[in-house]
């Protein structure tokens, strides 16, 4: 079930990863990690905002074995605490993935329709083509249906041309080898930090 605070949250949460993953401080303190000792004010609000999701994430569990009792749902935080009994996973690694997913799930998509919506203002000949394409397949009297993406060319090809012109996650996240890795013809380490560049 949802909450007031749940929304409060989200919306704070995309706030502070706007302010902060932009600045110059964010990727010091992800290239040279020892900046953290030195006053990077990144570093405290990062604590911050993994102190308040450690709270909320642990609100949501309590919240959801209570649901999960009246509506016998499988779920992602089902299977995680079935992964725990199991021994399989750590809080830590609950955590993890319920961020990933969370994050993957509101940042992109905020900023994916932020950047689509942007787009179409700035280009009204393509808002037209659009506006006319779903008059003409979906209609005014009735919702759109997954059906519907087929008969919708022009939409799908806008949709993938904004996704291609605006790329709406940073290339520049770091990401870290869990296991030696073959890719490519390069060996690449356990542990090693590898970046993209899209």
């Amino acid at each position: 079930p949802y909450k007031e605070d749940d929304g409060e949250f989200a919306r704070k949460l995309l706030q502070d990863f706007d302010v902060n993953f932009r600045g110059p401080f964010y990727y010091l303190i992800e290239m040279f990690p020892w900046t953290r000792y030195f006053g990077n004010p990144v570093y405290s609000t990062l604590n911050e905002m993994i102190n308040c999701r450690n709270k909320t994430f642990t609100e949501w569990i309590e919240r959801f074995k209570h649901y999960k009792q009246e509506s016998g749902e499988r779920t992602l935080i089902a299977e995680l605490l079935a992964a725990k009994e199991e021994g399989t996973i750590t809080d830590d690694g609950i955590f993890g993935i319920m961020t990933d997913t969370f994050i993957a799930g509101m940042f992109t998509t905020f900023t994916t329709t932020c950047g689509f919506l942007l787009a179409m203002m700035n280009y009204p000949d393509i808002q037209n083509h659009l506006h006319k394409e779903i008059d003409r397949v979906i209609g005014k009297e009735q919702l759109p249906e997954l059906s519907d993406c087929e008969k919708m060319p022009y939409m799908e090809a806008t949709i993938l041309e904004t996704l291609r012109y605006m790329s709406m996650v940073p290339t520049n996240v770091p990401h870290k080898t869990t296991c030696d890795t073959h890719i490519a013809g390069c060996d690449i380490p356990k542990g090693t930090q590898v970046w993209m560049n899209l």
